[in-house]
């Protein structure tokens, strides 16, 4: 269940979230779409999304998003040996196959921020003897760059 706090703002209006509600309805339709179409494609061809987005007449940046989407589920991977086909326009489009690629999703994964503990706070003031706003936000963000790279 999606939380919507986390997709609005606090005082959003009725109808802003109806629309998100309408909208992830519309997205999780088309993530079971690109699944079946997946399954009946095999692992033997796997399926680009601008395939996907041609057989379906969808638009292609909605359809990228919602195979990211499911790769970031850990519900499709790269295909393993035909990484990319062409598309109509001769580019390179990804070819995605179902299952789950730990070693690939761990690469990309989103790292976890980590913020300053009220020690790292006292500590920083008490090295540095602030005395002015500027300068603290200089060391704050030094030390938040530190701990997140």
């Amino acid at each position: 269940m999606i939380d919507l706090r986390d997709h609005t703002h606090l005082d959003a209006w009725a109808s802003e979230v109806e629309a998100f509600k309408k909208a992830v309805k519309s997205a999780n339709s088309m993530k079971l779409q690109i699944l079946e179409e997946l399954e009946t494609a095999g692992h033997l061809a796997g399926l680009t999304p601008d395939e996907f987005a041609e057989m379906h007449g969808k638009l292609i940046n909605t359809v990228r998003r919602r195979f990211t989407d499911l790769w970031k589920e850990g519900k499709i991977r790269h295909h393993p040996k035909e990484l990319t086909r062409k598309n109509k326009a001769g580019n390179s489009c990804v070819t995605w196959v179902l299952g789950y690629d730990p070693a690939s999703f761990q690469k990309h994964a989103k790292r976890q921020w980590v913020g300053l503990t009220n020690e790292d706070k006292e500590e920083l003031y008490k090295e540095n003897g602030l005395d002015s706003f500027s300068i603290l936000v200089k060391v704050v963000e030094a030390k938040l760059k530190e701990k997140n790279t």
